[in-house]
């Protein structure tokens, strides 16, 4: 008789009691060992519940050795059991190792690389909506004449494939910029009306397609009519008029050597009657 822990309720009780004395359950005949970690298991578990390993039952005899005075206390190997034997004699093959854990890792593998996967097609997705925007945004300068959104362009898209046109065109604003209010102060300060009829055509010709090419055609237009009034000549207006645009003064200048050209006919006329009338005289 050895003592053993019963596999309910865990309190010692002899291997050869017919019952266990704590919970009722049966011992005697009605216990086996586990063949892997040695466990104490009722007969009719079908797994031991100490590492898992599962029983085959056969012809309805369990795999593992009933347990008996003389396994439990052999001279031999006091203690330890007996390899478990089938009904034919021969050794039950042990149990596969778990996989389990193989199972999880697995798993988790294919949670990363789907998250990875879903991950790299966000950022894609974020690249080409940032392009696209990039793209609409640099053809919208194409219209724009301010310096601060060539800058805004710059400082939102350093890194852009247009960057050198974007920061060459901005360059070119600024200069721009500059010079038409140097040309301003020229305007409002210079009292040389040459000296800023000069100035504007400077700013014409270096920007040709400049935003304030209509306000220095104005200010031209009103010095160059000035100096038509201040010579009064037919020369002088006949200038005015022949300008490549027609000016706001073009009406008046018309009108005024349509005048002047109308009083030299009537005073070529008059000279004419008194040089005939002289003639006369002097044949007389």
């Amino acid at each position: 008789m050895s003592l053993l822990k019963c596999p309910e309720c865990r309190h010692e009780v002899s291997s050869q009691a017919p019952a266990c004395p704590h919970c009722g359950v049966a011992i005697a005949g009605n216990i086996k060992r586990c063949p892997i970690c040695g466990e104490i298991c009722l007969m009719d578990a079908e797994a031991c519940p100490q590492c898992g390993t599962q029983f085959v039952v056969e012809r309805k005899a369990s795999t593992a050795t009933p347990v008996s005075p003389a396994i439990s206390g052999s001279p031999e190997t006091p203690g330890v059991p007996e390899s478990p034997q089938t009904p034919e004699g021969s050794a039950i093959p042990a149990a596969p190792p778990k996989t389990e854990n193989k199972t999880h890792w697995g798993c988790l593998i294919v949670v990363l690389l789907l998250l990875a996967a879903a991950g790299a097609g966000y950022w894609y997705y974020l690249q080409q909506q940032r392009q696209q925007q990039e793209a609409a945004n640099y053809a919208a300068l194409e219209r724009c004449t301010s310096p601060k959104s060539y800058e805004d362009f710059l400082e939102r898209y350093p890194e852009s494939l247009h960057a050198a046109d974007v920061r060459r065109r901005m360059d070119a604003l600024l200069a721009e910029q500059h010079d038409w209010e140097c040309l301003t102060q020229i305007m409002v300060n210079d009292t040389s009306r040459k000296a800023r009829l000069n100035s504007i055509h400077t700013f014409t010709l270096r920007y040709p397609t400049s935003q304030h090419l209509k306000q220095a055609a104005v200010w031209q237009d009103s010095l160059e009519w000035k100096d038509a009034q201040d010579l009064a000549t037919k020369e002088a207006l006949q200038a005015y008029l022949n300008r490549p645009t027609r000016g706001d003064y073009y009406e008046h200048a018309e009108a005024w050597l349509r005048e002047i050209m109308r009083r030299d006919s009537l005073l070529q006329d008059s000279l004419l009657q008194d040089s005939l009338a002289k003639s006369v005289t002097t044949k007389k």
